[in-house]
């Protein structure tokens, strides 16, 4: 009876332990797609601040202005980016 109690007891402590290490890693996974999807959600919102603030002047929004135009926040005026291999703006 108690080499079955044993083995029981050993058995039940075996499964919480590999429970406890199974949550541990979903809780490390959830914890990096919830900062995943902050990223997301400001990167979304700036994309929105972007166009209601374009919008509201009568002016067409061009996501790839931003691209196109650097900013240097030294000097305050934008700069144009140019390919070297293509010797063309981008």
């Amino acid at each position: 009876m108690t080499q079955t109690a044993v083995i029981i007891a050993v058995l039940c402590l075996t499964t919480s332990v590999l429970n406890a290490q199974s949550l541990y890693g979903y809780e490390a996974l959830l914890g990096k797609t919830a900062l995943d999807l902050d990223d997301l959600r400001s990167l979304i919102a700036a994309e929105k601040r972007n166009f209601r603030f374009h919008a509201a002047r009568g002016k067409k929004y061009d996501p790839q202005l931003l691209k196109r135009y650097g900013y240097t926040p030294s000097r305050g005026k934008k700069t144009l980016q140019v390919d070297v291999i293509n010797s063309s703006p981008i």
